[in-house]
């Protein structure tokens, strides 16, 4: 009964913080949301070179995943990737099962087995924001050496992924590109690099951008234009992300650093108020169901707090 009040008020603080940190991103995640929608609306109407125009199998999917975070472009590391997440899980089944049972060990199981592409996807994250805020760098490189290769898209991206400079992310994204291209005979393999090129920033600017190369490209279209009026639009969505911008960091320290520092002091409160050795806490925690089932239970909430801080503390530069 002590172990399960001391356990309880674990719980209590650990929902306090997931609430707290739900409320203070509330009107972010609203605002993502509504951008996502007209994002979507967006991609749907543009036709050719579309992050979304594009159906991909979930194996296909996982691949396109490996290949923009970690640059593993083989079959073979892919069925070996799957293969080990399957194990992790598999490895937690086995002790779970005993102590509460096949549902919830399943459950448990296939959770962490998703862990490991789940920190794949927030590394894209992480990426695309670091591409898309340097999204007006990019676009004007390209079309500054579009005009001065005399409207040749190919050249103009091989010199724009050597020349860029104060764009890092944006330079590799686009040498993947420009590498690609030097090898494509074909207009699908053209849009196929260029599908990944997108997925690899995930903005609507990227989607006009891709199309616009696309036309380049295979129908020799002259896209100066177009560039040109994306490069401001991309500038005025700057200038508003930087009017708009809230750094939470004290939301980011009470999740890193607040929760797993209430779960020691649980551990601490056991030992003093309850008569609890460090050894017989471990032993309720993990040794029982009610335990284990409210420790698998906080421990998810605190890495869903830990992904939804991810995704939502900082946001994609677009239009």
């Amino acid at each position: 009964m002590k172990f399960i009040m001391a356990d309880g008020i674990n719980v209590l603080l650990y929902l306090a913080l997931i609430m707290g940190a739900v409320l203070l991103f509330f009107e972010r995640l609203t605002g993502l949301i509504y951008k996502a929608k007209i994002a979507r609306r967006m991609r749907a109407a543009q036709g050719k070179g579309g992050e979304e125009t594009k159906s991909v199998s979930p194996r296909g999917k996982l691949f396109v995943l490996l290949k923009a975070t970690t640059r593993i472009k083989s079959e073979r590391a892919l069925s070996l990737y799957i293969a080990l997440n399957i194990l992790l899980g598999f490895l937690l089944f086995i002790p779970v099962q005993a102590v509460l049972g096949a549902p919830i060990a399943l459950a448990a199981g296939g959770a962490v087995a998703c862990i490991p592409t789940i920190l794949l996807r927030t590394r894209l994250q992480n990426m695309r924001i670091n591409v898309s805020r340097e999204g007006e760098i990019l676009v004007t490189e390209v079309l500054n050496y579009y005009k001065m290769h005399y409207c040749n898209m190919y050249e103009a991206i091989e010199q724009a992924s050597y020349g860029i400079r104060e764009a890092p992310n944006s330079k590799r994204v686009l040498m993947n590109l420009s590498n690609g291209l030097s090898t494509a005979a074909t207009d699908e393999e053209v849009k196929e690099l260029l599908w990944d090129f997108n997925y690899s920033i995930g903005t609507s600017w990227a989607v006009i951008l891709s199309n616009n190369m696309y036309f380049a490209l295979t129908d020799g279209i002259k896209v100066t234009a177009a560039l040109s009026d994306l490069t401001d639009s991309i500038a005025k969505a700057r200038k508003a992300l930087e009017q708009n911008r809230r750094e939470n960091n004290e939301a980011k320290l009470m999740l890193k650093y607040l929760v797993p520092a209430s779960y020691l002091l649980t551990i601490v409160a056991a030992n003093r108020f309850f008569g609890f050795s460090i050894g017989k806490f471990m032993e309720y925690q993990f040794m029982t169901k009610a335990g284990l089932s409210w420790f698998m239970g906080c421990s998810g909430a605190f890495l869903v707090s830990m992904i939804a801080m991810a995704f939502l503390s900082r946001v994609k530069m677009d239009l």
